[in-house]
Order: C-alpha cells, then structure tokens, then sequence
C-alpha cells in the first residue's frame, strides 16, 4: 500500500512523436502526457539485481498512483533529470511501478 507522504517527486511524463521535417528527417517532438507525484529510489544491491532479471539497463524505480495510459514509448522527466521507460509494472490495484534508465549526459 502506498502513502501519500512517500510521493514527494513531481515528475512529468513525457509523450515522445517523430515526423517528418521538410527534408524528409525525422523530427523528434514531445508533449506533457501527464505531471503526477512520485517516489523514486535508486535500485541497488539485491532490487538491481531482481531488476536485471526483467531488464538489464533499470537503475530507479519510479513509483506512482495506478496509470495505466503511460507506455514504454514515454520518457520520465524530473527536475534536469531524464529517464527512459524500460518496464510498467502494476503489482496491486493502487499503484505503478516503472522501471527506468537514468539518462547520463
């Protein structure tokens, strides 16, 4: 069960699209798809690696209120920090779970 105190994070969940420019390139755009409260903590120790058995790469856990609309395809914005989606989890009824990779640089 999660508690409301533990969501001390306000995160944005980014929407990521690519089009077409007039030069034919792809052209990467984002959108806000959702700004919510969350918990995140770094997965070390035993958690890292229970992790890399799902994937490889997930070095935080971002916990927040059930969501189901969020994708893989999205990204996670906190602060100047990014992450990239590896894997949604939802263990109860209550809550989300998204396993990420920090983007470095």
């Amino acid at each position: 069960m999660m508690r409301a105190g533990e969501l001390r994070h306000r995160i944005v969940i980014k929407e990521i699209t690519y089009k077409d420019d007039e030069m034919g390139q792809p052209e990467k755009s984002t959108s806000t798809h959702a700004t919510v409260w969350a918990h995140i903590e770094p997965l070390r120790g035993r958690e890292f690696w229970n992790a890399q058995q799902a994937q490889s790469e997930a070095t935080h856990r971002i916990t927040i209120r059930r969501l189901d609309s969020v994708k893989p395809t999205m990204q996670v914005e906190y602060g100047d920090r990014q992450f990239t989606i590896d894997t949604i989890l939802h263990p109860g009824e209550t809550e989300t779970h998204l396993l990420v990779v920090e983007s470095l640089g």
